[in-house]
């Protein structure tokens, strides 16, 4: 389960970097939208983790939080996938 989220987490901060890279400029005005902080917090736990180590960022409780946002942006990734399949359907 940990390589898996390590994969998962590595792929999410690629994908973050390379659409702030492309990102129109003022490239602050990306950072803030809705779906890139979501990005930004759903990476953050395990970044954490591997940088500081479990044992010293304190709140377990915080963590749990800051991973229902990793669940928030699965759900939405599969949603997205879902009507990508309907939208492709519907264009045969």
């Amino acid at each position: 389960m940990l390589v898996i989220e390590a994969i998962v987490t590595v792929i999410f901060t690629l994908e973050l970097i390379y659409n702030f890279a492309n990102a129109p400029k003022p490239r602050l005005t990306f950072l803030f939208k809705q779906d890139t902080l979501i990005d930004i917090v759903t990476i953050a736990p395990p970044i954490l983790e591997w940088f500081i180590g479990k044992s010293s960022i304190g709140s377990v409780s915080f963590l749990r939080i800051l991973r229902m946002f990793k669940v928030i942006r699965v759900i939405r990734i599969f949603s997205l996938l879902k009507k990508m399949g309907k939208d492709k359907g519907q264009d045969d």
